[in-house]
C-alpha cells in the first residue's frame, strides 16, 4: 500500500473516532434543571419607630430557582422569630420590600428578621433588634360613686404602664378643672388594675373636678376628667338634718327618719320610739305605721313613687320599683345586704348590729341600721337584729318592705307578715 493511500485510511480512522466521541458527548450534556434551593435574602435596618410599631422589610439576592410565594418580616420578643410567631405577608416576587409592623408595646425589646418562601421552604434574613421607648402611662378615671354631703369615691385604672415601671398613681381634685399633682391628690399606690379613692372633707353644694393620674419615669399621664357636685343635708320639719347618699341615680337619706311631723307641720300619728323610750331614736330613728309613714296615700308602684308621706320636702318614700332599682344597682338581692348594712357589732363595741353582721361593708353608703319592729299590742322586738324600711306599694293584700337582718348577706323585698299596724323604720329618696 502505497503513502497516500495509508494517509486516506489514518484520516477516515480518525475521523470516525472523532464522531463516535462527539456523539456520546452530546448524549452526556442533555440539558438537566439545576436543583431548586431556598431563597437568599437580607433584612433591611428598621425605621420609623413609634410607642406601637414600626418599619422593616427585607432584599431578596436569589429565589433559589423557584418562584417567591410570600416574604415579609417576622418579630417577637425572643431572639430568632419565625414565621409561626407574628409576621407580615407580603406578595414578592424579587427584589425589595418594605413592611409595616404593628401592635407593639413601649419600653420592650423585640427582633427582626426578614424571611422569604418558595417550594423549597423558608429562608431568613439577617437579625436585627431595636427598643420601643417607653412613653406616659395610660390610664382612665372611674365614674364618682357614693357621693355625700362632704365625700366622694372614685378612682382609676391603668390600663398601660408606658413601658417603664409606675412611681406613682392616685387621683387629684380641685375646684378649677384640669386638676394635676400640684393640686390635692390622694397617692394610691397602685402600679397595675384599678383602685379605688376615698374624698373627704368636702364642701357641701361645691362643684370638684377629679382626674385619675399615673406617672413612670417619662411622665405623668391624667384620665378622662369627671365633675361632681357634692350633695346638700335635708332638714325636716322638726329640724332634724340628715346626711344623704348618692347611690347609681338616686341620693337617698342615709338616716332613718326622726320626724314627729309632717313636712307642713301637722303631727305624725303612728309614729313610735323603740319601747317607748326617746333615748332609743339615735341613731334608729323612729318607728312608723304604713299609714302614717305614706299620710294615707293609695298604693304606688311607680317610679317616683310620687308620694311624699312622712319624708321631708324634696324628698318622697320609695315604691317597690324604687326598692329594686336600688338593689339592682348593688347587684342584686343576694349581696346588695351587705353592701346597705353598717358594719361592725354590737358584742365587738364596733357598731350597732348582733353577731355576725354578715357581708357588712356599706360600701353603698346605705347605713341601713337594726331598728326592729312594734307590734299593735306595744311590744317591741328585733333590735340590733332586724331592720325593716316601708315603700308605698301594696300588693296581692300585701305591703312591701325591705328587709335586712344580722345573719345574712342579702337584701330582701318581703311582702308579708307585716300590716298596717305594725311600725317600721322610713327611708326617704330625693324626688
Amino acid at each position: 500500500m502505497n503513502r497516500s493511500v495509508r494517509k486516506l485510511c489514518v484520516f477516515l480512522s480518525l475521523g470516525l473516532i472523532g464522531l463516535i466521541l462527539l456523539t456520546e458527548l452530546t448524549g452526556c450534556s442533555d440539558d438537566e434543571p439545576a436543583p431548586v434551593v431556598i431563597p437568599e435574602l437580607t433584612t433591611t435596618a428598621v425605621t420609623g419607630i413609634t410607642s406601637t410599631g414600626a418599619s422593616s422589610g427585607g432584599a431578596i439576592t436569589s429565589d433559589g430557582g423557584a418562584t417567591i410565594t410570600v416574604a415579609g418580616v417576622c418579630w417577637g420578643t425572643s431572639p430568632a422569630p419565625t414565621t409561626a410567631g407574628s409576621k407580615t405577608t407580603d406578595a414578592i416576587i424579587s427584589g425589595s420590600f418594605t413592611s409595616t409592623i404593628a401592635g407593639l408595646s413601649p419600653g420592650v425589646t423585640y427582633f427582626v428578621r426578614a424571611y422569604a418562601t418558595n417550594s423549597a421552604g423558608t429562608a431568613y434574613g439577617n437579625e436585627l433588634s431595636f427598643t420601643i421607648a417607653p412613653v406616659v402611662p395610660q390610664i382612665t378615671t372611674s365614674p364618682v360613686t357614693e357621693l355625700t354631703i362632704s365625700s366622694a369615691k372614685t378612682g382609676g385604672t391603668i390600663i398601660s404602664n408606658g413601658g417603664a415601671l409606675i412611681t406613682e398613681s392616685g387621683i387629684v381634685w380641685g375646684t378649677v378643672s384640669s386638676p394635676t399633682v400640684a393640686d390635692t391628690k390622694i397617692s394610691s399606690g397602685a402600679s397595675t388594675g384599678s383602685f379605688v379613692s376615698q374624698l373627704t372633707g368636702l364642701t357641701q353644694g361645691a362643684t370638684y373636678f377629679v382626674r385619675a393620674f399615673a406617672t413612670n419615669s417619662v411622665g405623668t399621664a391624667y384620665g378622662n376628667e369627671i365633675s361632681f357636685t357634692t350633695l346638700e343635708p335635708v332638714t325636716d320639719f322638726d329640724g332634724n338634718v340628715y346626711e344623704v347618699v348618692r347611690i347609681g341615680s338616686q341620693t337617698w337619706m342615709a338616716e332613718n327618719l326622726l320626724s314627729i311631723h309632717y313636712a307642713d307641720g301637722t303631727a305624725i300619728d303612728g309614729v313610735f320610739a323603740y319601747n317607748d323610750d326617746p333615748a332609743t331614736v339615735d341613731p334608729y330613728g323612729r318607728l312608723y305605721t304604713w299609714p302614717a309613714a305614706r299620710r294615707g296615700s293609695t298604693s304606688s308602684n311607680t317610679d317616683p313613687s310620687g308620694i311624699q308621706g312622712a319624708c321631708p320636702n324634696g324628698y318622697h318614700l320609695p315604691s317597690r320599683a324604687e326598692w329594686e332599682k336600688l338593689l339592682t344597682e348593688l347587684g342584686g338581692e343576694s349581696v346588695a345586704g351587705g353592701k346597705l348594712k353598717a358594719t361592725g357589732t354590737l358584742q365587738a363595741g364596733t357598731g350597732k348590729w348582733d353577731e355576725p353582721n354578715t357581708g357588712a361593708t356599706n360600701s353603698s353608703g346605705f347605713t341601713g341600721l337594726p331598728a326592729g319592729i312594734r307590734y299593735p299590742d306595744n311590744d317591741y322586738q328585733v333590735r340590733d337584729r332586724t331592720g325593716f324600711w316601708w315603700s308605698t306599694t301594696l300588693q296581692s293584700g300585701f305591703i312591701t318592705q325591705l328587709g335586712l337582718g344580722h345573719a345574712i348577706a342579702s337584701a330582701n323585698l318581703l311582702g308579708s307578715g307585716i300590716g298596717n299596724a305594725e311600725a317600721v323604720s322610713v327611708r326617704c329618696v330625693k324626688n
